[in-house]
């Protein structure tokens, strides 16, 4: 079990009946702990061991619980218990990946969560370090040391008080990586001890932190092969874990870090972009990381001149020649370099400046030259829930007595992100924003930065991590990204904290009004008012959705609705009322879906969602989200248009391959570039294809890449769908230069030697049903097609439905599960049932022809062979059922007649009264639940016409008044 399916367990059991005094205690508080247990290292052990009921199968029929209306319902003076007590248990790490082959585990109290009794009285762990089982003990180390890489199978043993002992089991991946060429650590100094003379913008030099991290055969201590690296977007000041540092850049494998594979097409190639830049390309590192990574990009800008202003003072020749720079700037570290190179060549050329840049190359990775993207919807959020005030401000001749308290006070995370969207580069760099001044801010920016263009004395070149094949996300346009519902109390903590906001409101408020005449009555009078409307609970109610841009529409993205209230002197008042509702413009493009570098929505800025989410004022019932959103638009890192025309929905969707290049007016200014192949990546990612691709441009010998025909190639796995003994599958339709990785699940029922060709042939060794998957590699990214394939006579399968039937509900729909379309069914039926035809998802339906014993039997078959599953179902009187349908199935007419059960009271009639007849009402509905015909009986007996009736089910209700049973009746011709 995984961590994620660990907190689907707890949530889940939550809303389970238990039998314990002791209750878990809620999600967010579980997840705060679980966050507290990560530490650098250590691998947290979190352990759940819940008590829970369960509603017995057989309550029902029982009469332990009566079913109504398709409610349950209580039965009085019942001697049973409907309910099942049940036992969960679980343990799972706090990470399912680590980067280390000597992890540290802690199996600390405060992961550990139970309401269970009797009380664990040991716990023993099994971490698949082949060391067996070892006994634990609360808050206390253990440390493991794994021989190599791998996935580990992580096995746990609990031994309880009453003696029980219960099992668990998880999975934790290690992949400790290669040491890396450039180390971990190396020489870094702040800017202000390199030098002193920085040009200000708007009054202010900015600072950073440069290391320089020498080639792996550089041994002279001097800067010889100069690769200066400018570090994008940095929002660590305002969320935390946010920080990207030199440290993140070489020892990463995601986003930025270029400890990544790297493809290896010719002999002496390394196996990860760090070593080969470092071993093979000889290039000294000297990366900036801005100590204000969210300043004003001119003033960033400027700064990076000045560093490689010093980078040039400082090198020194390699084998007698002076090796002119090479500058990758990485997201909005593209704009600051851009901007940084040709501010260099301007003020060489007007006679400003005397320093060149002697740059040679200028890598643009994944910047967005026209622009980032953060969903509109979700900026009007993080905005109106930070600014929702909870106690007021108290103003006084425009003075301030009391700051007020909000939302955003109380919420860190959502406090720092709203902080973020205000910062001078988020208001440069946005596309669409919800601030009207930040929309100012970036129209500005955008014009000067397009006046400025690019450097003209080195080359220019780009990345995006959008798909070469125009993927988008993986939701249409306007698409519902996150929906917030809920309701209660606020938390006992969040309740306190307004409690003494208020009241501390009321004391300040109280103080000027005695200080203005009001004396010591009024000052009692104000302040006892504010303390009376502390008193008691807040509860309230929750409503948002947050849709993505639509294309080109003025359609609602943003909608709100939250209310406080709170119970004073038995009178229930609103304290608080927010609502919003936002609009998309009829110009904005969809932004949102489009191709290109993408962000885990959930993940951005920090997991700023997960914080929303358990942070809210009010608890969520109902917390949904879609997974990714378009961060930087491929039209955009490769500045199509170099804003010179509008962007379209076209231009926004389309293919942009370097094979082709796109003409104008939507060309791209870059003499190269390279985009994600087939599918899409996250933001600045580098791969194995771009950092190929980018090193062959640092050394002087471009590529182009061409990833066309993989887009278009639409490959299947051809062969048969059984393997009797032996079958060869291959590949039709299969891109050039493709290898396939072959594989099968579940193991051991195929024997083969997988091959990294088109075609394998696959051997049986068991019977079986089993996965074939095939995976399609190549430079330009995977695909992975499935076939499921049975492997001897058909596998074994159940058929899910009802055992039982009664004769007052006659009919169950039976299940084939699981179900192989490929395979031959043949259903027969004998006894008291009778079935109906197979469906094309594997379902049929089963009616009761009278009480007693049926059988249902279902026979699989394919060219190997047969398997056969049979069910007993027994039908039964349901005790209160007075009338019959006879014929059934029908064609003309049917006799609708009251049962024996209603002839027997008649008959027992006393002695001398005449044994009546009773009349009873009967409506025959349609299967869209419409009338299509009413009418009574005479005596025991109504006669149903039905030759104008199409064929098909019909629900028929018989019965006086209000005592209605219900037969299904099918009609044929």
């Amino acid at each position: 079990m995984d961590l994620g399916s660990w907190r689907l367990l707890y949530a889940g059991l939550h809303a389970s009946v238990y039998n314990a005094n002791v209750t878990l205690p809620p999600l967010p508080a579980a997840n705060q702990a679980l966050a507290d247990a990560r530490q650098p290292g250590r691998v947290g052990l979190a352990l759940l061991l819940a008590r829970y009921q369960t509603i017995r199968s057989d309550a029902a029929t029982l009469n332990l619980l009566r079913v109504q209306n398709n409610q349950l319902y209580d039965v009085p003076g019942r001697t049973q218990s409907p309910y099942l007590t049940r036992t969960a248990v679980a343990v799972a790490p706090t990470e399912a990946l680590i980067t280390t082959r000597t992890p540290t585990f802690w199996p600390g109290a405060a992961l550990r969560f139970t309401n269970a009794a009797p009380t664990i009285q040991r716990l023993e762990a099994d971490f698949g370090d082949g060391q067996g089982y070892r006994t634990l003990a609360w808050d206390q180390a253990v440390p493991v040391s794994y021989a190599a890489n791998g996935t580990k199978t992580l096995q746990f043993r609990l031994t309880c008080a009453d003696g029980s002992v219960l099992l668990s089991h998880s999975q934790l991946v290690v992949n400790e990586p290669p040491a890396a060429r450039y180390p971990a650590q190396a020489l870094t100094r702040p800017t202000s001890e390199l030098f002193m003379d920085v040009r200000p913008y708007n009054g202010r030099a900015a600072s950073a932190q440069v290391t320089v991290a020498l080639a792996t055969n550089n041994a002279t201590g001097q800067i010889r092969k100069p690769l200066i690296v400018v570090e994008g977007y940095d929002a660590g000041k305002f969320v935390d874990g946010a920080d990207f540092t030199y440290r993140d850049f070489v020892t990463g494998d995601i986003f930025g870090g270029i400890l990544t594979p790297y493809f290896r097409t010719i002999p002496g190639d390394r196996d990860n972009f760090n070593d080969q830049l470092s071993e093979v390309g000889s290039y000294d590192l000297v990366f900036v990381d801005f100590d204000e990574g969210t300043d004003y990009i001119q003033r960033n800008a400027f700064l990076v001149e000045r560093i490689i202003q010093w980078v040039n003072e400082r090198k020194q020749p390699l084998a007698g020649v002076r090796q002119q720079n090479v500058v990758v700037g990485m997201s909005m570290g593209g704009l600051v370099a851009r901007y940084a190179l040709r501010d260099m060549e301007v003020r060489l050329a007007n006679g400003t400046s005397t320093v060149p840049h002697d740059t040679r190359l200028y890598i643009s990775h994944e910047a967005p030259h026209q622009g980032a993207n953060v969903p509109l919807s979700v900026q009007y959020m993080v905005r109106g829930v930070a600014s929702i005030v909870l106690v007021p401000t108290i103003y006084f001749n425009t003075g301030t007595l009391y700051s007020g308290l909000n939302v955003g006070d109380l919420n860190t995370p959502l406090k720092g992100f709203r902080d973020l969207l205000n910062q001078p580069a988020t208001q440069q760099l946005l596309l669409v924003q919800a601030s009207a001044a930040g929309q100012a801010v970036h129209d500005a920016w955008l014009q000067e930065y397009n006046q400025l263009g690019y450097p003209q004395q080195c080359r220019s070149v780009a990345t995006s991590n959008g798909s070469e094949c125009a993927t988008p996300q993986p939701y249409p346009p306007y698409a519902e990204l996150l929906r917030l519902q809920g309701s209660g109390y606020l938390s006992k903590q969040l309740n306190q904290t307004i409690r003494i906001a208020t009241i501390m409101a009321g004391n300040t408020l109280g103080i000027a009004v005695s200080l203005l005449g009001g004396g010591p009555l009024g000052y009692a009078v104000v302040s006892g008012a504010f303390a009376l409307f502390s008193l008691g609970n807040y509860n309230g109610e929750v409503d948002f959705v947050l849709r993505a841009l639509p294309s080109q529409q003025q359609q609602n993205i943003y909608r709100a609705r939250l209310y406080l209230r709170k119970r004073v002197l038995g009178i229930n008042i609103r304290v608080k009322q927010y609502t919003e509702d936002q609009n998309s413009q009829a110009s904005m493009l969809a932004w949102d879906t489009a191709p290109g570098g993408q962000y885990d929505i959930n993940a951005f800025a920090g997991g700023l969602l997960d914080q929303v989410r358990g942070n809210f004022p009010i608890p969520l019932a109902q917390y949904t989200v879609q997974p990714t959103f378009c961060f930087v638009p491929t039209v955009s890192a490769l500045d199509i248009g170099s804003n010179a025309v509008a962007q379209t929905p076209q231009s926004l969707t389309a293919s942009y391959s370097p094979s082709a290049p796109p003409t104008a007016p939507y060309n791209t200014p870059f003499a190269n570039f390279v985009t994600a192949g087939r599918g899409l990546e996250g933001h600045i990612q580098w791969t194995g294809l771009n950092s190929k691709w980018a090193y062959n441009e640092m050394e002087q010998t471009p590529t182009t890449v061409n990833c066309l025909a993989f887009c278009q190639a639409q490959p299947t796995i051809s062969g048969a769908n059984e393997v009797c003994s032996s079958t060869t599958y291959s590949i039709a339709g299969l891109p050039p230069g493709v290898t396939v990785q072959w594989s099968a699940q579940p193991f051991g029922v195929l024997t083969s030697s997988f091959s990294t060709g088109p075609t394998f042939t696959a051997t049986r060794n068991s019977d079986g049903a089993v996965v074939l998957q095939a995976t399609l590699i190549s430079e330009c990214g995977r695909v992975t097609l499935n076939r499921r394939v049975t492997v001897g006579a058909p596998a074994e399968f159940e058929l899910d439905g009802p055992t039982e039937l009664t004769d007052c509900d006659p009919a169950g729909t039976y299940q084939i599960t699981p179900f192989d379309p490929s395979l031959q069914y043949t259903i027969t039926s004998s006894g008291r049932v009778r079935h109906r035809t197979l469906q094309p998802d594997g379902s049929f339906l089963v009616f009761a022809q009278a009480t007693g014993t049926g059988e249902v039997r279902v026979t699989a078959a394919n060219a190997c062979g047969t398997r056969l599953t049979s069910l007993r179902i027994n039908v039964t009187s349901c005790g209160y059922t007075y009338y019959t349908v006879y014929p059934n199935p029908a064609q003309d007419e049917a006799t609708v007649q009251a049962t024996d059960a209603e002839a027997t009271a008649a008959r027992s009639a006393p002695a001398g009264q005449p044994a009546e007849a009773p009349e009873f009402e009967v409506t025959l509905y349609n299967g869209q639940g419409q009338v299509v015909y009413q009418g009574r009986s005479q005596g025991r007996r109504a006669r149903l016409p039905l030759r104008q009736l199409p064929a098909g089910l019909y629900q028929l209700h018989a019965g006086q008044g209000a005592q209605q049973e219900r037969h299904t009746l099918q009609v044929t011709h």
